[in-house]
């Protein structure tokens, strides 16, 4: 995640991959990949690395909120605004509560 956040997001991704290429149920991995790609501006391996991690570990608060922040992206608020109640419900609640303070989740 250190490469991610010094703007070495290629050098990142190459981590990622060989994490998951020696544990394909590394959850924390697909989700850091998938913000990776979320910075490059990538979508859709964004999306499906959220949807990977959800689908290994269902609790995982965190790739709730980044699969909501890649919804909004994409302009679809109904999903974003339903990922960050879902996280909330688990117990990470920023997200959704700052979503209904700025009236996007109503």
């Amino acid at each position: 995640m250190a490469y991610s956040r010094n703007g070495e997001q290629d050098r990142a991704l190459e981590d990622f991959h060989k994490v998951i290429e020696m544990n394909p149920k590394a959850e924390y991995a697909y989700n850091n990949r998938g913000y990776t790609f979320q910075i490059k501006g990538d979508l859709a391996l964004a999306m499906a690395d959220y949807n990977r991690a959800i689908e290994i570990n269902p609790q995982l608060t965190l790739a709730y909120i980044n699969r909501g922040n890649t919804f909004k992206a994409k302009g679809e608020q109904g999903n974003a605004c339903a990922d960050w109640q879902r996280a909330c419900d688990l117990g990470a609640c920023a997200a959704y509560q700052q979503a209904q303070k700025t009236h996007y989740c109503d």
